[in-house]
């Protein structure tokens, strides 16, 4: 299984959708993901509609709810950005089984060629 961590919030659920199914869509007969999503607000519907992609798939999918108050001390933009870019910190604690992961924005597509 290869880790690969996406972190997003509930503002870019179709951006993560097409680049979650891309990743599934493309990847090698021999390739299985571990897929892994940060987030702070998902709905349990959204979480069940991410799910059902990796339903009779290879891959797998889990989902890690993180409270934003865990960043509420760090620096804070005043633009778009919110305290999920430092999710990605987490990944080695919430990852510990793995040595190495893979971590991806959800503003991709993914293809074979």
């Amino acid at each position: 299984m290869i880790p690969i961590v996406f972190t997003f919030d509930k503002c870019i659920i179709w951006g993560a959708a097409v680049t979650i199914k891309s990743l599934i869509d493309h990847a090698n007969n021999d390739t299985a993901y571990d897929i892994h999503v940060l987030h702070p607000d998902l709905s349990a519907k959204t979480i069940r509609d991410f799910e059902s992609m990796v339903i009779s798939t290879r891959h797998k999918i889990q989902f890690h709810q993180i409270s934003p108050e865990q960043f509420s001390h760090f620096p804070k933009n005043k633009g778009k950005w919110t305290e999920i870019v430092y999710y990605r910190m987490l990944i080695p604690d919430i990852l510990a089984e793995y040595d190495k992961a893979v971590y991806s924005d959800v503003d991709v597509f993914i293809c074979d060629e």
